[in-house]
């Protein structure tokens, strides 16, 4: 469906990124709106933002440079390189969190509307 869309320059594949991580933040957005069931990504910072009363999406940017400083530890020690961790992953973990803040703002109807009704 995507192999024909430009992505052969550093630029365009940043764009794509871009794209792909505002995508991803919808995502993010219905599923911790929706409170169906939340995948571990976004299940723990929930958990914390839950319990401590915090903003969901500050604790998910946290959460994302916790587990890439994580995945950098890792992977100096047993590829003594930088495997897996580039640009794209430090853009999503910056942004997914930010864009989920800003559906959140935007779309307080909508967020309203998501929540389940308590019997």
């Amino acid at each position: 469906l995507f192999q024909h869309l430009p992505n052969q320059t550093y630029i365009a594949q940043l764009i794509l990124v871009f794209v792909g991580t505002i995508l991803l933040a919808f995502g993010v957005f219905l599923e911790v709106n929706s409170h169906a069931i939340i995948m571990p990504g976004e299940g723990l910072p929930n958990a914390i933002a839950l319990i401590h009363q915090l903003k969901f999406a500050k604790v998910k940017v946290y959460n994302d440079f916790t587990l890439i400083a994580i995945s950098l530890i890792l992977a100096l020690t047993f590829t003594h390189s930088l495997a897996g961790v580039r640009e794209g992953t430090l853009i999503a973990a910056f942004l997914t969190g930010r864009f989920v803040n800003f559906f959140t703002e935007h779309a307080p109807n909508f967020v309203e509307w998501m929540r389940p009704a308590v019997h």
